[in-house]
């Protein structure tokens, strides 16, 4: 198995157990309202149950394997087109760390707050030694002028077939957080830890 393969059956394996985690700890079921921000169909169709969902993206969907099941809105996430608690949850899988800068990112937080009672929020734990985006080690932690150099040539580049300029503008979108930053988006919750190998892979946000 090469390393391209090995990186995507890592990540549907960690992307299914971590809905399948949401759908628990939430108590999910066919009438919950779920307003899942930035994310596709794909890990739903890993749930053990689908909710009420409504999935917000830039783009509309393309070829997404729930099809009609699922209400789609094109919508920019730090700005939602939706009523104080409209939702009972919202489900948030690592959309936080590619809004750029930390205003936009308190800014998210602030919508997910104010459209829902519930929130699950997820985000790559910055000290963990693997860059989670580009499925290099240590890619995250250099220089951001070297990252939008290399960006191209890392194992996401090479799937993506980016070019040097779209490498660049990849590595901009991305802010990632250690645990204690990620608290300041959120000081009135606890963090949980997904974890690999001992280590903290990624950081979660559970609002009960």
């Amino acid at each position: 198995m090469n390393l391209t393969n090995l990186a995507n059956r890592l990540g549907r394996e960690f992307r299914k157990r971590r809905i399948n985690r949401f759908v628990r700890d939430f108590d999910i079921t066919a009438n919950t309202r779920v307003l899942d921000l930035g994310g596709t169909t794909h890990i739903w169709s890993q749930a053990n149950i689908l909710p009420q969902l409504t999935i917000v993206n830039l783009t509309p969907p393309l070829n997404e394997p729930l099809g009609n099941c699922v209400h789609w809105v094109v919508a920019d996430a730090v700005h939602l087109p939706f009523p104080d608690k409209a939702f009972d949850v919202v489900f948030c899988n690592s959309l936080i760390e590619h809004l750029m800068n930390r205003n936009n990112q308190r800014c998210l937080a602030q919508e997910i707050g104010r459209v829902a009672h519930r929130y699950f929020v997820q985000t790559p734990n910055m000290r963990f030694p693997v860059d989670m985006h580009m499925m290099v080690p240590l890619f995250h932690w250099l220089p951001k002028t070297i990252q939008r150099w290399l960006a191209h040539f890392t194992v996401w580049g090479i799937l993506s077939k980016a070019s040097r300029h779209q490498g660049a503008r990849y590595v901009d979108e991305l802010c990632l957080f250690t645990e204690k930053e990620l608290q300041q988006i959120f000081p009135l919750d606890e963090i949980g830890r997904e974890y690999f190998f001992g280590m903290v892979k990624s950081c979660e946000i559970k609002h009960q």
